[in-house]
């Protein structure tokens, strides 16, 4: 499975240099996610609470794709309506599917809070809970004609022309 929206790894590149600077958006906790019609998407994206990076007092909330998730709800349905295929229960959830070469590509773009996790000259920066920044969440999976899922994407998208968690 192929997971977006996951952790910051520090990259290595030629001659040595290491990534210092980064900005990675986290989808955070809200109340408000849990609405109808997308509450059935939100169920893929369990909240894990871990360490903050800037002490170890701090708690930091954020929603990650559970492939794992997505594919149980998948086989579950599957053995309820065995005539049925991975796209068409993707479909009747509400998301748009269409052919992708041999596979289908289904998706769904929903509205969500986010605040930005910065890397600054190699040091971790506290996150300020209350910058929520209302932008969209892509969710995007792919479905292989034996009802596999091979890739489930999360992907944050800026709702304007400006990237989400510009770099400062």
């Amino acid at each position: 499975m192929a997971i977006s929206g996951g952790c910051i790894f520090f990259l290595s590149t030629k001659r040595g240099a290491v990534i210092t600077n980064a900005a990675k958006p986290i989808i955070v906790d809200d109340p408000s996610y849990d609405r109808p019609p997308d509450e059935a998407f939100w169920k893929w994206l369990p909240r894990s609470t871990y360490r903050g990076p800037q002490s170890p007092e701090s708690r930091l909330v954020e929603r990650n794709l559970g492939p794992y998730l997505v594919v149980g709800d998948l086989d579950k349905w599957l053995r309820q309506n065995p005539q049925a295929t991975a796209a068409s229960y993707f479909s009747a959830l509400g998301m748009i599917c269409k052919p992708q070469g041999t596979n289908v590509r289904c998706e769904r773009t929903m509205a969500a809070w986010f605040v930005c996790l910065y890397l600054r000259d190699g040091k971790w920066q506290p996150i300020d809970q209350a910058a929520r920044t209302l932008a969209q969440l892509r969710l995007v999976i792919i479905v292989a004609n034996d009802n596999r899922v091979p890739s489930a994407m999360a992907v944050p998208e800026s709702t304007d022309d400006q990237r989400l968690c510009p770099l400062l």
